[in-house]
């Protein structure tokens, strides 16, 4: 059964997209089986994107399909270990189907004051009080100032949520990566990568701790007699 990392936001050009792919070559990177599921039917970034990395040569490549339904997400985990959901801003299904197939949800907003109020409350509806962990806060700053994001950060810190260390660069960089067929921790300008690689770091630091939670879930809930093999 794969581990399934859902990027989502409450609006369109957030970041979701150049974000699930990042983590999808970073998780590819490191030798992990991962696909992107998209269910923007309008969109097709993650489509044209995987198309671009596939004609230039762009290793590792992505595989990318498409999911209509919260429940055929379960239906596309066979034969990979990681599956990246990206997920329309629009699609109240798949928002309010996310919590029950998401190992990780990131929630991707800007510092304004409206995003950081709708975004918490966001992550409380996915995870009441924080109680799983399974939700991860990340600024970017399409429409705020480095200052901005500290600032937001320290509201965000009062609550139960995590935040991800760093922020999204603003749409133009975003936009130099889809052009190109790169991810974030591709692109050539150094202080974009390490921003990006900032992000990404803890991002795969979370998700090495969603795997160790999930091992000891399925430890707990073995038989005392059964015999573990390793």
């Amino acid at each position: 059964m794969a581990y399934v990392i859902s990027c989502v936001s409450d609006k369109a050009g957030r970041g979701k997209t150049v974000l699930s792919q990042a983590i999808a070559v970073k998780l590819a990177s490191v030798g992990a089986s991962v696909k992107i599921l998209d269910n923007d039917k309008a969109g097709g970034g993650n489509r044209r994107w995987a198309g671009l990395r596939i004609e230039k040569g762009i290793s590792p490549l992505i595989t990318v399909a498409m999911c209509d339904k919260v429940d055929d997400v379960v239906h596309q985990e066979v034969g990979y270990d990681y599956i990246v959901l990206d997920v329309d801003s629009f699609s109240n299904e798949f928002r309010s189907g996310m919590s029950r197939v998401s190992d990780l949800i990131i929630i991707i907003t800007t510092a304004a004051g409206d995003d950081v109020k709708s975004t918490l409350e966001m992550a409380e509806y996915y995870d009441p009080g924080g109680r799983s962990g399974k939700v991860l806060i990340c600024f970017n700053l399409v429409v705020s100032g480095v200052n901005d994001v500290d600032s937001a950060r320290q509201r965000t810190n009062k609550f139960s949520h995590d935040v991800l260390s760093g922020f999204l660069p603003k749409n133009p960089e975003y936009a130099l990566c889809r052009d190109r067929g790169h991810s974030l921790i591709e692109i050539e300008d150094p202080l974009l990568l390490e921003r990006a690689e900032e992000i990404i770091d803890c991002v795969m630091s979370c998700i090495d701790e969603m795997r160790k939670l999930r091992l000891a879930e399925y430890y707990l809930d073995q038989p005392k007699t059964a015999k573990r093999f390793f």
